[in-house]
């Protein structure tokens, strides 16, 4: 199995290569990339909201809490595909996806740590049903009420930091797209925007 390479782009989110994980994360000239994060509610109203908690051997954030499930767009995959693809991996372990619907929201611009520079594809899904959790990613789930959450992101609480800083600016643009601010995040796209040649590599 050859080593996973992931999208590269710039800030309009167009592709430009594909790159491995250490050169896209390199301290010194980090590179633009995709990500996603799928936000799984209990109930259609959406006032419960599934976060998980980072495995201890995950690279970064281990033990702080993020969106129910996410991570980065693997070269050839669609946001849409990456989006199944983590949830399937971090919640269905070793078991099949249910069917459920992944309502694509938008997508989200984000800069953590100076070496972290994402587009991060944000997705609402329904499910109230069992998870089997891969403990490398999750080491567990709860479901905490949107409210709560949001207040304690957006009031910047002693207790955010108890979460992912990338999970925390995602819920700030999402927060505000929710409450009608419709410029908060970038609109999704049908199909990924390419050249017509196949991407370049390094």
């Amino acid at each position: 199995m050859g080593i996973e390479r992931f999208w590269v782009v710039d800030d309009t989110d167009r592709p430009l290569m594909t790159a491995n994980w250490d050169t896209i994360h390199n301290k010194h000239a980090p590179l633009r990339h995709r990500a996603v994060a799928v936000l799984m509610y209990k109930t259609p109203e959406k006032q419960e909201l599934l976060i998980s908690r980072r495995g201890e051997k995950v690279k970064y954030g281990q033990g702080k809490w993020q969106a129910s499930a996410a991570g980065h767009v693997s070269h050839p995959f669609t946001y849409p595909e990456a989006a199944k693809a983590e949830t399937l991996e971090e919640l269905f372990y070793n078991n099949v996806l249910p069917d459920i619907k992944f309502d694509w929201v938008g997508r989200v611009i984000h800069s953590s740590r100076t070496e972290n520079l994402e587009i991060v594809g944000v997705f609402e899904v329904v499910y109230n049903g069992s998870v089997f959790l891969n403990h490398d990613e999750s080491a567990e789930v709860r479901w905490k009420q949107y409210s709560e959450l949001n207040a304690e992101i957006i009031d910047a609480q002693p207790c955010a930091n108890m979460y992912t800083k990338t999970f925390v600016n995602v819920m700030l643009a999402y927060s505000r797209w929710r409450d009608g601010d419709n410029k908060a995040i970038l609109p999704p796209f049908s199909e990924p925007v390419l050249d017509d040649k196949p991407p370049l590599t390094f």
